[in-house]
């Protein structure tokens, strides 16, 4: 760099180390941003992928399952369970299996398919469904329904309730598992339902 006879560096030097210092500046910035795009991007591919063909997120919005599901549980669906279709199509691509009695499933609501239904599978292709009162008859042969004890998990708290399943010959201890408590659930019956070897809890 050259300097003057009074030693001071050349003015138009410092002007262009200033300005080449900027500029450096201004790359780095924009390496910047361009890095957090790249990778924002990135993240949302990943994502959209994932709940495409992966697992989704669903909040549970009513008391139609309980105990299984309480209102306002948060869960995740494996979409890929039964096949993998392409997105925003009902069009699959791939089939795996078909759903197994007594497993829960996420649908769309035929009458309005955007909402999401959550219900547990009692009927497969080719049965015959028949609901006569309370009774549910699957091809000819009765649902079986035992009542289930409920009482709060602990005295004087109806905070969560105990649910003690009934006594059968393959089970030495009565299990008890806790579920939140909502309105009135002293007013419902709590039931497990056996049809089968599968049996699964409702109210």
């Amino acid at each position: 760099m050259s300097k003057n006879n009074s030693g001071i560096e050349d003015l138009s030097d410092l002007q262009r180390m200033q300005e080449t210092i900027e500029f450096d500046k201004k790359l780095k910035k924009k390496g910047s941003i361009r890095e957090y795009i790249e990778a924002l991007l990135t993240a949302l591919v990943v994502a959209f992928f994932i709940r495409s063909f992966g697992v989704e997120a669903f909040k549970i919005p009513s008391g139609s399952m309980i105990p299984t599901l309480m209102i306002g549980d948060h869960i995740f669906v494996n979409k890929a369970i039964y096949g993998l279709r392409i997105p925003f199509t009902k069009k699959k691509l791939i089939h795996f299996r078909d759903p197994k009695r007594g497993e829960a499933i996420v649908f769309m609501y035929p009458l309005d398919e955007s909402k999401d239904f959550i219900k547990r599978v009692i009927g497969l292709p080719g049965d015959k469904i028949k609901i006569d009162g309370d009774e549910i008859y699957i091809n000819g042969e009765k649902l079986v329904r035992e009542e289930l004890k409920t009482v709060p998990n602990q005295p004087g708290s109806t905070n969560h309730i105990a649910v003690t399943m009934p006594e059968s010959s393959h089970i030495i201890q009565r299990p008890i598992s806790n579920v939140p408590a909502f309105p009135s659930w002293q007013d419902y019956a709590f039931l497990r339902n056996k049809w089968g070897d599968h049996s699964f809890s409702s109210i």
